[in-house]
């Protein structure tokens, strides 16, 4: 799912009203950094005067004075907002979010980010710990999870996105980390496991990783370990991520996890299915934060 490069242009031009307010404006930054001059600059704010909303970055590339990925660049440094280079291979091109924040799942990931920042648990606190739950959407549930967790590092928080699929591990694949060790070592062997946690290419987050294939996986989750556990090695961190698409809610218990996502595909998942997921997630005081319609 990508966007094409006018997308690309006019999601930027977006982010600048967005985020301009009080910052650096994109027209100073480019020039800065050597991107454009000032007579290039005054050409930008003449059409832009012209014409009915163009913003700047996308009438800079429009008039041939820079380009996508130097707009980029400055977007970044106005936000402060890391965007990885096209093709670093730090981390796979299916977390669209880290390359090209207009993508329409960029876009979805910050749509729950929002969500999430906008919720509040019983006695008011934010939540601090969510699961991201698939009904028939494994991968999708996956990708997703680790382009909200791209999103929410993007936003300043401190983020730990945690891979609970031993049996099927996605995301040391999608940023490219070890799964010598992770959440089948946590759950199996007492100790510090604060070694467990791996920096990832985009900064802000963090990952565990499923860890190595164990014969009692079932097991291991039968228990409010998982959370126990995870709630001290979070203690830095402003966000907790779950990946449990694997599970369809079947082995974890969700009592410990301050709210719940759930993802389902669109005229594939079961509805029945659902229900009993929302319920048994709902009857261990897990806030369900909404669901995501997969197509």
């Amino acid at each position: 799912m990508r966007s094409s490069e006018s997308d690309v242009a006019t999601g930027f031009a977006a982010a600048e009203i967005r985020y301009g307010t009080g910052r650096p404006k994109i027209g100073a930054i480019l020039l800065e950094m050597g991107a454009l001059n000032e007579s290039q600059v005054a050409a930008v704010l003449a059409r832009q005067a012209q014409s009915n909303g163009e913003l700047f970055g996308q009438a800079a590339i429009s008039l041939g004075f820079t380009n996508l990925e130097r707009v980029r660049r400055a977007l970044e440094q106005q936000q402060r907002f890391q965007v990885l280079p096209a093709g670093d291979g730090s981390v796979d091109p299916l977390v669209v979010a880290a390359f090209n924040p207009s993508d329409p799942l960029s876009r979805e990931a910050r749509s729950l980010r929002a969500m999430i920042s906008a919720s509040r648990r019983a006695d008011g606190s934010l939540p601090k710990s969510i699961a991201l739950v698939g009904v028939d959407a494994a991968a999708e549930t996956a990708i997703l999870s680790a382009n909200l967790g791209v999103a929410c590092a993007q936003a300043g928080y401190r983020t730990l996105l945690v891979d609970t699929n031993i049996d099927q591990p996605v995301q040391h694949n999608l940023f490219r980390l070890s799964n010598r060790s992770g959440v089948s070592s946590m759950l199996s062997v007492d100790g510090d496991h604060r070694g467990m946690i791996q920096p990832s290419a985009v900064r802000g987050l963090s990952l565990i990783t499923a860890g190595p294939a164990v014969p009692n996986t079932t097991e291991l989750f039968d228990s409010k370990r998982l959370f126990v556990r995870l709630r001290l090695l979070s203690e830095g961190f402003d966000v907790l991520l779950i990946d449990a698409s694997q599970s369809n809610g079947s082995m974890i218990s969700f009592d410990g996890a301050d709210a719940a996502l759930i993802a389902v595909r669109q005229d594939r998942s079961s509805l029945d299915d659902m229900k009993k997921l929302a319920c048994s997630i709902s009857s261990s005081g897990t806030i369900i934060l909404g669901s995501i319609i997969i197509d």
